[in-house]
């Protein structure tokens, strides 16, 4: 059964229809060890202009998640389930051809690794104007006037002479800004970004913050930020999807998420980043043991083994839904959390 997590805080007050929405996506991988479940029944709606951070754990389904918006699950040993509602389609079914004219145009996105996604044999200006040409009819020369606006927005020194260098020639930084530069290009109404900013040093990151933010009000784009780091995410983000074991275990606001955390995985994040001016040496906190093993997820909660207040009998046992606690904000935990507790956040 699809479970409908659909609420937008600061989004749908507007009236805005969804740009896109995601209804009990599902994802597996057949292994030597088994069936791997790796993303179990995520849904949302993203709304124009907003910012939805996807936080978690490596291994929590975050980036597959996204990967499998697009059609990028190779299936086998992949197998992708459920509603990918754009314009109208479900892109889960659409054939290749569809999917091609939405991926790098209506729907962008920045990989993780630049080293991987970019193609060595071809030069940085080939790629980052074809995507240009194919979607948006440039020439040549528009597009590469385009090219060398968009890699000296990122911070590319010298834009125009780099055109011609090739991904080798590059440091690693710089071809994450390449990265960012393909995926903005054709101004998307989506745009998903993979830890976008993880490669370049702050300055840099603040460049690329406010990039995609003079997107989102210029052009109403939507991101989805995918990130282990919750600092960035506190700065960027309207509202914030928390994942453990391939499903939504918490989703607010950013500020109801930051200030009044609900579920015990959430807490446990946000207990581990540093405090500034925090004295007396204190050490950050730690949760316990290890993210489950998509072939052998717990029959109940998956967070249930690592969990400070589990319910031994309930939590080992049956699966908690995802319940709206408070508008806006949803849950899946059967613990409360004690009101004095709450307010002592």
């Amino acid at each position: 059964m699809s479970e409908t997590t659909t609420a937008s805080p600061g989004k749908a007050d507007y009236g805005a229809d969804p740009v896109l929405r995601v209804n009990d996506l599902r994802v597996r991988f057949g292994t030597k060890r088994g069936r791997a479940e790796v993303v179990n029944g995520l849904s949302y709606d993203l709304y124009p202009g907003e910012t939805l951070a996807l936080v978690g754990e490596s291994g929590s389904g975050k980036s597959v998640s996204t990967l499998a918006l697009l059609g990028l699950i190779p299936q086998p040993p992949g197998r992708v389930t459920g509603e990918v509602l754009y314009d109208g389609r479900n892109l889960v079914e659409a054939g290749d051809a569809d999917l091609r004219k939405v991926r790098g145009n209506d729907i962008a996105m920045i990989f993780q690794d630049p080293m991987t996604s970019l193609n060595p044999v071809l030069t940085i200006g080939r790629q980052v104007t074809e995507g240009m040409q194919l979607h948006l009819g440039l020439s040549d020369g528009e597009a590469r006037e385009r090219a060398i606006e968009l890699l000296t927005q990122v911070g590319i020194p010298s834009a125009e002479s780099r055109l011609d260098s090739y991904p080798h020639q590059f440091s690693g930084g710089m071809r994450q800004r390449v990265m960012i530069a393909i995926g903005l290009a054709c101004r998307p109404k989506v745009l998903i970004a993979d830890e976008p900013t993880t490669a370049l040093d702050v300055t840099i990151q603040a460049q690329i913050v406010e990039l995609i933010r003079e997107l989102q009000i210029e052009f109403g784009t939507a991101v989805i930020w995918i990130t282990h780091d919750l600092g960035v995410v506190a700065g960027i983000a309207d509202r914030v999807m928390v994942m453990y074991g391939g499903r939504v275990v918490e989703q607010a606001g950013v500020e109801e998420l930051y200030g009044t955390p609900l579920h015990p995985y959430t807490d446990g994040l946000l207990g581990s980043l540093p405090v500034l001016g925090a004295g007396g040496g204190k050490r950050l906190a730690a949760i316990p043991g290890l993210p489950p093993d998509p072939t052998a997820m717990p029959e109940g909660c998956a967070f249930w083994p690592r969990c400070p207040h589990r319910l031994d009998d309930r939590c080992r046992t049956e699966q908690p839904p995802l319940h709206q606690v408070r508008p806006g904000h949803w849950s899946r935990c059967f613990y409360e959390v004690p009101d004095d507790e709450a307010a002592a956040r």
